[in-house]
């Protein structure tokens, strides 16, 4: 007998003389993927519930069939997860109603590669899908579900594949937007620098304004995002013009944007890039200006310094696009060893050669220790040029390196 999520076996003790009762007692089962698969293939020729596909794979069908589109198995998010099991053919259905706007999150567990399919109730439009988003081979399907709408889940296994599942339905409330209205950049809402913004997509084309004010001296601005949608940041200045854009340097799908700027306001405008709905969080902080050291400015080959053959200069990086201009002189020819090596081990160098005419000849990346650039070329008498500029989108707080020119060692 099920009661809830638990299955109650009843027992009873009689005499075979007169069938009268000795005694009776019950058990209590929790209602797990392995008692569910238990029942479904008692009896069966297979005697497991092990996944397999085709016609030999033993799997009957679970205590909710028949079950269909028209006649799917009622859901409640936040339930105990449902234990089902696919046979031969086998598709199941689901039904959820969600009574608030919010995430509403769906998902399968169990060894099975399942596909799962979200559909509009009322329209029976598909809103979403998703094959191996979960666990292992699960699915893992999460949608901005409506208020007061019903919405129907159909779950398949990949190739055919037959055996048990478990089945989950949770939701999270939106929470409120305090920001709104923010669609236009006249109606951007005030953010201090250092603090986070908790808001979400209210509908396909929703577009949140905000503004922030940078301190006269300026400064390194970052400004990204955080959550699971795919989110776009535009960065503008008082008078409109656009400073920088981005889709995805944030983490998973989500932008960032580091930027140098002058005191002023500036004005962020974030967007959801397929139109989805949902929350996510807005974070903005401020560092010092890149302080200039002592070689600059050295950002083209004309202000070029100059480095002695076997010596080293200890440089900084002032910005995401500063490049650091050196020319070197070579008196005999040989081997020769150009090497960054950055303060924090993680700063991202990259080296370039040029020769006196500004001829490219030579590159580096992470030849050296960590990400540091290390090249090694043999090289004429003559003057040339190395270019170094970072490949981080950021420069980290520690943007300092050691830039070092020597003849190899090596014969």
């Amino acid at each position: 007998m099920p009661l809830g999520n638990v299955l109650r076996i009843y027992t009873r003790l009689t005499k075979q003389e007169d069938s009268s009762l000795i005694t009776t007692w019950n058990l209590d089962l929790l209602r797990t993927s392995f008692i569910e698969t238990l029942i479904g293939t008692s009896g069966s020729s297979s005697g497991s519930g092990s996944s397999s596909s085709g016609s030999a794979s033993g799997i009957s069908p679970d205590r909710y069939e028949p079950d269909s589109r028209e006649n799917p198995v009622q859901t409640e998010t936040g339930s105990p997860e449902i234990a089902r099991t696919l046979h031969e053919g086998d598709e199941d259905w689901f039904s959820i109603r969600t009574e608030s706007n919010g995430t509403l999150i769906l998902e399968t567990t169990g060894s099975l590669d399942i596909f799962m399919e979200l559909y509009d109730s009322n329209s029976a439009s598909r809103l979403s899908s998703d094959d191996d988003g979960g666990s292992n081979l699960n699915a893992r399907i999460e949608y901005f579900a409506e208020a007061g709408k019903t919405y129907i889940v159909k779950v398949r296994g990949v190739d055919s594949d037959t055996g048990s599942y478990g089945f989950k339905a949770t939701f999270t409330t939106v929470p409120v937007d305090s920001f709104e209205p923010n669609d236009t950049q006249e109606q951007a809402a005030s953010i201090p620098l250092g603090t986070q913004a908790e808001a979400n997509f209210h509908s396909s084309s929703d577009a949140d304004w905000y503004k922030a004010d940078i301190p006269e001296e300026g400064g390194m601005l970052t400004v990204y995002s955080e959550g699971r949608l795919d989110t776009y940041i535009e960065l503008y200045d008082a008078e409109g013009t656009m400073l920088a854009e981005n889709d995805d340097s944030g983490s998973g799908l989500n932008a960032r944007i580091s930027l140098q700027v002058s005191g002023g306001t500036v004005y962020i405008c974030v967007r959801e890039v397929d139109g989805d709905r949902g929350a996510y969080t807005l974070y903005t902080y401020m560092r010092e200006p890149g302080r200039s050291d002592d070689y600059e400015p050295d950002n083209s080959i004309e202000t070029a310094g100059e480095i002695q053959i076997g010596t080293s200069q200890e440089r900084t990086f002032t910005a995401a696009d500063d490049s650091d201009w050196v020319k070197f002189t070579v008196t005999e020819s040989g081997g020769y060893e150009i090497r960054t090596i950055a303060a924090d081990q993680v700063l991202d160098t990259y080296i370039e050669l040029y020769d006196e005419n500004g001829e490219y000849l030579d590159d580096d990346d992470d030849s050296g220790d960590n990400y540091d650039a290390y090249l090694k070329v043999q090289l004429d008498p003559g003057t040339y040029f190395i270019k170094i500029f970072t490949l981080d989108d950021d420069p980290l707080d520690n943007n300092a390196y050691t830039l070092s020119a020597s003849a190899s060692s090596e014969e």
